[in-house]
């Protein structure tokens, strides 16, 4: 039985149905294949079928499904991965366990089948799990060891952890960083969640040239159009307005720091989601991360402090959560202009917002602004990104 090139990806299915994905684009190529495990939940709720057909179209993997009956069982995960690669006309020549995904006790089980796999031996013998009969799986027969790796993917930092084994005298694992050009892009991230970016107007990634629309010195035109517009209905101008300036700086914050190219995928702004028929969200400014966190920040020029308007922003970082993953953020930046006519008003309303439990991202007056309470713009982006 010759052992091909190619290599396989041991995965359990997930609700969250991102988190597991960055750990196998970092070291898949194409014609390598997946193995997902399956509960009875994700079965039904069929969270694997979106991830296996972005995989298969955009990436070319092929995937395969087993069945396991208590994710909290080590034996009932480790029995359908050993029978799966030993029925297998070509075996691979590496295995790949994502431990990301699923109860805490689902590594023990990919331990478990790992364990057998990498301490297989080129003549025909029989192994057991370690320790002896510890999982009750029978005999693994093959003519060469395979190489086998478990990678773990961590949403703080962004990083990913690859480790030649999980016993007490194993090495202490490889931090790397993601491959950038390997990584989900947001588009890519709603369609795990059965959403279509229709239109992003602003974008930009690390290694692109960007035209900027607006300069930091002329902040003063917009403080201004904000105070004329004051009192008036459907600030239409306003609003867009302020989303693009805040966009852009963004996208200069990340242009004069590019350190963050190990973290950052891209920057959108001006999006919209939607569902087959309807639009079904909004993000102003999207920054997505390579481990396929997204930061969304809502702009607001005239939030008010009431009550349903925090209930509203709530449910907006719910949807966003739905949408992207559970671990996406959202904050609400608002101008802080201290030289403004507004700027009481505007004070007040990040307070009020504050209190009542809003994370709220100041846009401060580019390079004359230094108060420490709330800190310049900048600062509070690299106090949002430094965990990562």
């Amino acid at each position: 039985m010759e052992t091909s090139d190619y290599s396989l990806f041991v995965a359990v299915a997930t609700g969250q149905g991102v988190s597991n994905l960055p750990p196998i684009l970092q070291y898949a190529q194409k014609g390598d294949q997946i193995l997902w495990l399956e509960s009875r939940e994700a079965e039904v709720g069929q969270w694997a079928d979106a991830s296996i057909a972005l995989l298969r179209s955009d990436y070319g993997l092929k995937s395969h499904r087993r069945k396991v009956a208590d994710l909290y069982a080590p034996k009932t995960i480790s029995q359908p991965i050993l029978q799966f690669v030993n029925k297998l006309a070509e075996p691979p020549a590496r295995v790949y366990f994502v431990l990301n995904g699923g109860p805490k006790l689902t590594p023990l089980g990919l331990f478990g089948a790992g364990h057998v796999l990498a301490e297989s031996r080129r003549s025909f013998l029989r192994f057991f799990l370690w320790p002896l009969g510890l999982f009750g799986v029978g005999n693994v027969l093959t003519k060469r060891a395979w190489e086998v790796y478990y990678l773990h993917g961590s949403d703080m930092p962004c990083m990913l952890r690859v480790y030649d084994s999980l016993t007490i005298k194993a090495a202490a694992p490889r931090q790397e960083h993601y491959q950038p050009g390997r990584m989900l892009s947001l588009s890519a991230i709603v369609r795990l969640k059965n959403a279509l970016l229709k239109s992003a107007k602003l974008s930009w990634r690390y290694g692109e040239e960007y035209a900027y629309a607006f300069e930091p010195k002329k902040m003063e035109t917009f403080y201004r159009l904000i105070e004329q517009k004051r009192g008036q209905q459907g600030h239409d101008d306003v609003g867009p307005m302020f989303e693009q300036i805040a966009f852009e700086r963004i996208v200069r914050f990340f242009q004069e720091r590019p350190s963050y190219r190990n973290v950052l995928k891209e920057v959108t702004g001006q999006v919209e989601l939607w569902d087959e028929i309807r639009k079904i969200a909004e993000l102003d400014v999207a920054i997505t991360l390579l481990n396929g966190t997204v930061l969304s920040f809502e702009c607001k020029t005239g939030v008010t402090e009431s009550r349903k308007k925090v209930k509203d922003l709530n449910s907006r970082v719910f949807q966003l959560r739905r949408l992207t993953s559970q671990v996406g953020r959202m904050w609400v930046v608002m101008p802080y202009f201290p030289e403004s006519s507004l700027f009481n008003e505007q004070k007040n309303r990040v307070n009020s917002l504050t209190n009542m439990g809003v994370q709220c991202l100041c846009f401060t007056p580019p390079e004359k602004y230094s108060d420490p309470t709330p800190p310049p713009f900048e600062k509070k982006l690299e106090e949002i990104l430094k965990k990562y």
